[in-house]
């Protein structure tokens, strides 16, 4: 009986390398762009003599009985405020969620350029493209909540504070990148299978 030689795996043709290109430079630019904008941040939060943030309300919106469409009724429930004398304890707890959130989105960035470079010498199922997506979806998972976890706490901190009608103790929790870093573990284990199939393909010699 003979085996039949597999085809070598070859590297992505024009139009793909042209995607993958254009998918890294997209992730370089938006790196980047976090990078900086998450340093301006920080020290905005930290040295800043006021400090910017998106606070819960619950604010009524007036009545308009006016025209065929009428608003019966609505609620404001967040809203950008900029407060002055922020405490120590404030303070941390956005510049810890600052961090955190711009680690999360820099660990996607360093995922997709690990897989574009894999894509590019046409060898995706590499160990060093799992272990990149795995860190990633952990950094998503961890940092994605911690981040949401304490702007949340800083937003009980300033209603403490503020002690004013219109601003609740609470503070709105995003899933969205724990979700996202989720599915990226699954796609982590795919890559994994794949990476055994391609080592058992390329043993059929």
């Amino acid at each position: 009986m003979t085996a039949v030689k597999p085809a070598q795996p070859g590297r992505t043709d024009a139009v793909g390398m042209g995607t993958v290109i254009t998918a890294v430079t997209i992730a370089a630019a938006w790196g980047l762009m976090v990078l900086i904008t998450g340093v301006f941040r920080l020290i905005h939060v930290v040295a800043s003599a006021t400090v910017t943030l998106p606070q819960p309300v619950s604010t009524p919106i007036p009545a308009d009985a006016t025209g065929s469409l009428q608003l019966v009724e609505g609620t404001f429930r967040m809203a950008d405020i900029t407060i002055a004398g922020v405490s120590g304890a404030v303070r941390s707890l956005l510049a810890a969620s600052t961090i955190l959130d711009v680690l999360a989105n820099l660990s996607v960035v360093i995922g997709v350029i690990m897989l574009c470079i894999s894509l590019m010498r046409g060898r995706p199922f590499i160990p060093a493209v799992v272990r990149a997506l795995v860190i990633t979806s952990f950094a998503l998972v961890v940092c994605g909540m911690l981040s949401t976890g304490l702007l949340a706490f800083a937003n009980m901190e300033v209603a403490y504070a503020l002690d004013q009608p219109g601003f609740p103790m609470l503070g709105n929790l995003d899933f969205t990148a724990a979700f996202v870093g989720l599915a990226l573990a699954l796609v982590a284990t795919a890559f994994t299978i794949g990476q055994r199939l391609q080592r058992e393909t390329e043993g059929l010699v």
